[in-house]
C-alpha cells in the first residue's frame, strides 16, 4: 500500500523522467541527457506506471459535487469499471501469482 501511495505521489517526478527521457539529471548549461542502462528498464515501467496514475486521477468526482454537479451514470459505470474491475483486478492477478502454490504457514512437528 504505502509503494503505490509513493507511486502516486511521484507521478510530476514520473512525467518529467519520461519528458527527459532518462532518469539521470539532465546538464542545465547544455540541456544534454546522458542515457544509462537502467533507462532501458525503468522507462517503459514509468510509462506504464505513469499510465495507470493518470487512469485513476482522472476521475475526481469532489469537484463537481463540489460546485453542485451531478455526475451521471455512464461516468460512475466507467469509473467503477477502470479503477474497481480493471486495477483491482490487475492487483488481484498479481497476488494470486505471487501465492499460488506457496505454503503460508509451514506445519512444524514437534518429534
Amino acid at each position: 500500500s504505502l509503494s503505490i501511495l509513493i507511486m502516486g505521489l511521484s507521478s510530476g517526478t514520473l512525467s518529467t523522467a519520461i519528458e527527459q527521457g532518462s532518469i539521470l539529471a539532465a546538464n542545465h548549461e547544455t540541456g544534454a541527457v546522458k542515457n544509462s542502462p537502467v533507462d532501458w528498464v525503468l522507462m517503459p515501467f514509468f510509462k506504464g506506471a505513469l499510465k495507470v496514475i493518470n487512469l485513476v486521477e482522472s476521475f475526481s468526482p469532489i469537484d463537481s459535487l463540489s460546485t453542485g454537479r451531478s455526475i451521471t451514470w455512464g461516468q460512475l459505470g466507467l469509473a467503477v469499471s477502470q479503477i474497481v474491475f480493471l486495477l483491482g483486478g490487475i492487483f488481484a492477478v498479481f497476488g494470486i501469482v505471487a501465492f499460488t502454490r506457496r505454503e503460508l504457514a509451514a506445519v512444524q512437528s514437534n518429534s
